[in-house]
Order: structure tokens, then C-alpha cells, then sequence
């Protein structure tokens, strides 16, 4: 290993040893980047064999305006036995509570509640999941 091969391994060996998760793939392929399971992970660095990189963490982004999902319920994080249903999208989402017409912004939405497209049977957060 040279030393610039060290400097380039050294944050993902560092992240290895604190419990993070390491993938690799192919160096000269287009494969995509597979976990590392293994407590015992043999670094090579010798040319056309592995890169290595720290799994990316996921992390949740606020549905664009052509995400949202119409026809679908909405229900609050604090007060569960409300339920709102999404009628319509725009710079805001238009929700019907009881008869009245409300508006929400896209991350308080996220924030406060969750939705369902089944009919209740499973909630989702209100938002895309996104590799960081």
C-alpha cells in the first residue's frame, strides 16, 4: 500500500472500525456496490481488483409537488384518530378534515404525519426515502 492509497483508505477503514457498513465493487465495471458482511474485511488495493466506500445513509426528503399521492388519507403523528383525506396538490397540499378545507406545507407534512393508500391498513411517512 502506498501512501496515498493509505490517505484514501484511511476514513473508510476509520468508519469500518466504528460499525459502519462497507461496500465495495469492481473497480473496472459498472457493478453496483454490494454490503461487506464479513467482521473481517481484506482491503486490497492492487489495480483492477475493489473500490470501497462507507454505505451512504438514507434520509427522508418532503414529496415534490408530482409526488404526492392523491385519493389518499393523511393522519397526524400526535393525534392518530384524526384522519384527513388529499384531494389536490399545488404549492401546498389541500387536505378535507371534517368538511373543512385545510392547506399544509410539504415538510410539515413530513414532520406531523403519515399517510395510507390503502385505506388504513399501513401508514407511511409523507415523503421519498433518498440515498444522502
Amino acid at each position: 500500500m502506498t501512501r496515498e492509497q493509505a490517505k484514501t483508505m484511511w476514513p473508510i477503514i476509520k468508519a469500518f472500525s466504528e460499525g459502519a457498513t462497507i461496500q465495495a465493487k469492481f473497480n473496472d465495471r459498472q457493478d453496483s456496490w454490494s454490503d461487506q458482511h464479513s467482521g473481517n474485511i481484506g482491503f486490497s488495493t492492487q489495480a483492477g481488483t475493489l473500490d470501497y466506500r462507507v454505505k451512504p445513509e438514507s434520509m427522508i426528503r418532503p414529496w415534490r409537488q408530482s409526488e404526492v399521492p392523491i385519493d389518499c388519507w393523511l393522519k397526524s403523528k400526535a393525534s392518530p384518530d384524526v384522519l384527513c383525506h388529499i384531494v389536490a396538490v399545488g404549492p401546498k397540499l389541500v387536505t378535507i378534515v371534517d368538511s373543512i378545507v385545510r392547506f399544509a406545507d410539504y415538510q410539515k407534512l413530513l414532520d406531523t404525519c403519515e399517510h395510507s393508500c390503502d385505506g388504513g391498513k399501513t401508514w407511511s411517512p409523507c415523503g421519498v426515502m433518498e440515498a444522502v
